[in-house]
């Protein structure tokens, strides 16, 4: 019986340890400075070009370029603050950078990404920092996409429809053969159609420019048809009327 109760109290005291471990240390004035200030900060992207050595081999010609451009991503960490750290995990290879307010320049971390092949969840957290009363507390946590390079970008369809979802350069969502299949189809369709509204134009204007060329031809025609008409209606009444009399 006195065994089971030093473990018992072993168990006890191990709960309490833990729960003091997560508990919040900073009282509510300094928590909310911090939230404060965790909620403006930012994690985003831009789309750059930089020159690389160039790794492919020289061209029919014999002559090599020095370096070619290549697309990277260049993400952003914005208002890092003493008090506050931010760990930030890529989905696509798991990787985790950690990066704190002594790490900014003008306020701002940044580091770049070269693999634009796919598109990638930047899992991010923000903690406190040592400098707190409450360190290693999570106060944020949040996902940041980034896009990848469209393989279908500037090809078939997209030449005559480059402002297409389906043609932007970027895409935060995969489009597959069958999409591209289906958009092709559809833009193919809508040419031959304007092709069909401009060739039935075209002859409607063509009966158009005969008819103006000859419509002193048809107006005369017209009236001696008219005439003919008149007059033979006038000879039957007239004959009829005689008839009676």
């Amino acid at each position: 019986m006195k065994k089971k109760r030093v473990v018992l109290s072993i168990l006890l005291s191990c709960l309490f340890s833990i729960a003091n471990v997560h508990a919040s240390k900073c009282n509510d004035e300094e928590l909310a400075k911090i939230n404060d200030e965790a909620s403006k900060v930012k994690v985003s992207y831009d789309i750059l070009t930089k020159q690389i050595p160039n790794p492919n081999d020289p061209n029919d010609a014999g002559e090599k370029d020095e370096t070619i451009d290549v697309d990277y991503i260049k993400v952003s960490v914005i208002n890092l603050t003493d008090n506050l750290y931010i760990k930030i995990t890529n989905s696509n290879d798991n990787t985790t950078k950690t990066f704190y307010g002594k790490d900014a320049t003008d306020g701002i971390v940044s580091y770049e990404i070269d693999d634009t092949s796919a598109i990638a969840n930047l899992n991010y957290v923000v903690y406190t920092t040592m400098n707190t009363s409450c360190a290693e507390e999570k106060i944020i946590e949040n996902v940041r996409t980034l896009p990848k390079y469209n393989e279908y970008y500037g090809t078939g369809a997209c030449n005559l429809n480059p402002d297409a979802p389906e043609c932007q350069k970027y895409v935060v969502t995969d489009i597959t053969p069958e999409d591209m299949e289906n958009f092709n189809k559809k833009e193919s369709d809508k040419v031959i159609d304007d092709i069909n509204k401009e060739e039935d134009k075209k002859k409607k204007d063509e009966d158009k420019n005969i008819f103006e060329k000859n419509k002193n031809i048809v107006i005369i025609g017209g009236s001696i048809i008219i005439v003919i008409g008149v007059v033979t209606t006038a000879v039957v009444i007239k004959k009829r009327r005689s008839r009676l009399i």
